[in-house]
């Protein structure tokens, strides 16, 4: 064989390998992307059935501080994270009535329920959650706290999509935590967090891993990851929130 012809040769085989190499990258793409979408949508069709399994009580979620236990998303922010819900004052609907001009849709203004502060190292994030309209109890959409200095005119913010969540209770205590609660954050289109009240005063240690264990096999999710271990092994006397007097 002539030098140029085997040069032609070589040349072409690497032109081969090279695209056969991207043909097999992109099918494995494709391939891992359709399995993303299928575990996205089973996991969002359990999380459906779930909410509706799950119980909803109003004086369970005031006036208490949530740990982030176990979550199963890969879309929340990864890290250990706390949450705490109050009552929504006059001037807090105030406030959250000024973003109506930046909601691609609109809550009913009028069914204000909560503020919901969801805390992760130093940064803490408000929300207002409303009761949707023609819904089950514990279902409500949420309206951000964007700060009035960011915001100069109405037309200079782009429109956020009014989301939607669920807020579920699972009463799951043992012998060792008698009447320990699990709160499910649920936004069943992004994915689930599973807060409870973390109690690690003197000798006690609540949730126990063994409790926080059986909980997720009861709930039947796919996946799934732990949060604030580290934070579970804290006394937490300090995080103690004083419930208000009824």
């Amino acid at each position: 064989m002539k030098a140029g012809n085997s040069r032609v040769l070589q040349i072409f085989l690497i032109l081969r390998i090279t695209l056969s190499s991207k043909f097999v990258f992109a099918a494995v793409q494709k391939k891992n992307l359709t399995q993303v979408q299928e575990d996205h949508l089973n996991l969002e069709n359990l999380c459906l059935n779930l909410s509706n399994e799950l119980d909803y009580d109003t004086t369970v979620l005031l006036n208490d501080y949530w740990t982030s236990v176990y979550e199963w998303s890969n879309s929340f922010p990864s890290g250990c994270h706390h949450l705490q819900i109050t009552i929504p004052t006059r001037e807090d609907v105030r406030y959250y009535f000024f973003m109506r001009h930046h909601l691609a849709a609109q809550p009913d203004w009028k069914s204000a329920a909560f503020v919901m502060k969801i805390q992760m190292q130093n940064q803490t994030n408000s929300m207002m959650l409303f009761r949707k309209r023609n819904s089950t109890k514990g279902s409500f959409n949420i309206v951000p706290k964007i700060d009035h200095y960011r915001v100069l005119e109405p037309t200079q913010l782009e429109k956020f999509p009014l989301f939607s969540t669920d807020l579920k209770i699972l009463y799951a205590g043992d012998t060792d935590c008698p009447g320990q609660v699990f709160l499910f954050y649920m936004m069943c289109k992004v994915g689930i967090s599973m807060y409870t009240r973390v109690d690690t005063h003197e000798n006690r240690r609540c949730p126990s891993q063994q409790l926080i264990n059986r909980v997720i096999r009861k709930v039947s999710l796919p996946g799934g990851s732990f949060n604030c271990r580290r934070r579970r092994k804290m006394n937490t006397s300090k995080f103690t929130v004083k419930k208000k007097a009824s």
